[in-house]
């Protein structure tokens, strides 16, 4: 899936995504592991940090990274991005439950697992269904 839409002359997106992706990294990962010291739970503090993430990568999302939105209304468009994030969320939680209770990875570790399985996933997504023209 990511090779297909690498053909389809999306790559400045892509690395534009991995930045704007990184940043939103930065405050999620923080707030998870500063929230998860203070109340010593990893799991809500991860879907705290990611929730925060994802307004950070909305922003960015639409201000910077994408050039073509196939939404005009902020409220659907943000719906289907939020509902693919939601799904990201699944994805994230998954993998650092795996990551800290059957693979005893550290908090920062599996958090870095859940981010690169996260990004492929959101990316994917969220191009095909909100960013690209003629693809429904």
């Amino acid at each position: 899936m990511i090779a297909k839409l690498l053909e389809n002359n999306c790559s400045k997106e892509f690395i534009k995504y991995f930045i704007t992706s990184l940043i939103s990294l930065f405050v999620d990962t923080a707030i998870y592991l500063i929230l998860g010291k203070i109340f010593n739970n990893y799991l809500v503090s991860a879907a705290v940090g990611y929730l925060a993430g994802l307004l950070v990568n909305y922003y960015l999302s639409i201000k910077w990274v994408f050039s073509y939105r196939k939404i005009a209304k902020f409220v659907y468009e943000f719906s289907i991005f939020a509902l693919v994030g939601f799904f990201g969320l699944l994805l994230n939680e998954a993998v650092i439950y795996v990551g800290l209770y059957i693979f005893y990875l550290l908090p920062f570790w599996a958090k870095m697992v859940s981010a690169c399985l996260s990004f492929l996933f959101n990316f994917s997504a969220r191009k095909l269904l909100l960013y690209t023209k003629g693809v429904s």
